[in-house]
């Protein structure tokens, strides 16, 4: 019998990385080298206490561009390989996420090896779309890559509320929506990603009664 929580994620894993292999080899180019040094500038004057920095930037990708540079200097190889494995955690998200889904709107004996397909496809649809190729190519795009792994995690995290996990999965949604914002101003939908995701696959109530039951967590 197939175990697909151990085939599924590295099926992902290993299609993403084949896919991406050659991206080592690549280069900076375009506004690379300009982004790189406004955002080491950037995290260096939150480290010396302008913490007005924080303000005007994307504070949580400067400092991983930081962390980047400190490791290796500027060997480009170094920032895709930062860029793929976030690439990869976000994939891997998504086939736990489609995952989840498949498990709150379904009952247990219905689910099957279709629903575990469907999720590995979902994940290995995304992670190797010709469109997603310059998230993890072009290194800028970093900002993309964490923006969208953040919000999925605050999907994911919500599914697993849902299923009855804890609390502690309300607090990393809120925490992992933040993160995300502190990436991209975009990931500030995702408290209106929340809404419209319980309101299709988790809550049976009218709209006014969803939000008379969870307007704590959405707030």
């Amino acid at each position: 019998r197939m175990n697909w929580r151990l085939f599924s994620p590295l099926a992902v894993v290993s299609m993403i990385v084949i896919a991406y292999l050659n991206s080592f080899a690549g280069v900076f180019f375009f506004d690379d080298v300009h982004t790189l040094r406004n955002a080491i500038n950037a995290s260096w004057a939150v480290r010396s206490g302008d913490w007005a920095a924080l303000l005007s930037k994307r504070p949580l990708v400067d400092a991983t561009f930081t962390l980047n540079h400190l490791a290796g200097g500027l060997k480009a190889a170094d920032y895709h390989a930062v860029n793929l494995a976030l690439h990869l955690a976000c994939a891997l998200l998504i086939l736990g996420l489609v995952r989840r889904t498949f498990q709150i709107v379904l009952k247990p004996d219905e689910l099957g090896p279709s629903h575990e397909v469907a999720a590995l496809f979902s994940a290995l649809l995304w992670g190797v779309h010709p469109l997603g190729v310059t998230a993890v190519t072009y290194i800028s795009q970093r900002y993309e890559v964490m923006m969208s792994l953040f919000y999925t995690l605050v999907l994911y995290a919500t599914a697993r509320h849902a299923l009855g996990h804890g609390k502690g999965w309300q607090v990393l949604a809120v925490v992992a929506a933040w993160a995300g914002m502190a990436s991209k101003e975009v990931a500030i939908t995702a408290p209106l990603g929340v809404v419209l995701y319980e309101r299709t696959f988790v809550l049976k109530e009218s709209f006014v009664a969803q939000m008379r039951l969870r307007w704590r967590f959405y707030t």
